[in-house]
């Protein structure tokens, strides 16, 4: 019988933006942000409000951003906060 595994080592070594031992208030908004977008979503159902305030947490927190013409496009980032 052979196992095979396979580890993604990258998330070993490359630590979120948000957990910078120099200042860890700078990544506190961040985190939050990311905490109140985990809770919304895990609701069943959506309200238009709740949708529209995980889109501005999604800007917080840099995934997504407006284009100059004000859309709300998502950031091709490898690295977001």
């Amino acid at each position: 019988m052979v196992t095979v595994a396979s580890y993604n080592l990258e998330n070993l070594f490359a630590r979120p933006k948000a957990f910078d031992p120099l200042d860890w208030s700078a990544g506190e908004p961040i985190l939050q942000a990311y905490g109140e977008f985990n809770s919304l979503i895990t609701d069943d159902t959506y309200t238009g409000a709740d949708r529209d305030r995980m889109r501005e947490l999604l800007l917080e927190v840099g995934v997504y951003y407006r284009n100059t013409h004000g859309a709300i496009r998502r950031r091709p980032s490898p690295t977001p906060a």
